[in-house]
């Protein structure tokens, strides 16, 4: 079972990275919830989590949307899906 979460985890990271005029900075995410962590504010590291696992598929459903993820699906990614 967490074989296959980490490989769809995965599909959806691989094609968010290459999604066109994405501003997303993940560094940025990891420090926030971090440094909420380790300061113990957990109610902050909880909702940064939360942002950070929900950000993917909501700028991938956006793509749909917007009809821009088939630029972005590869031989490959068509095969995984």
């Amino acid at each position: 079972m967490l074989r296959l979460l980490s490989r769809q985890i995965e599909r959806y990271r691989h094609l968010a990275i290459r999604l066109p005029n994405s501003t997303r900075d993940v560094h940025e995410e990891h420090r926030q919830i971090f440094e909420s962590a380790i300061n113990g504010q957990e109610a902050r590291a909880c909702l940064a989590l939360e942002l950070h696992v929900r950000a993917t598929p909501d700028l991938l459903a956006a793509a749909v949307r917007a009809g821009a993820l088939g630029a972005v699906f590869s031989d490959s990614d068509r095969r995984l899906a």
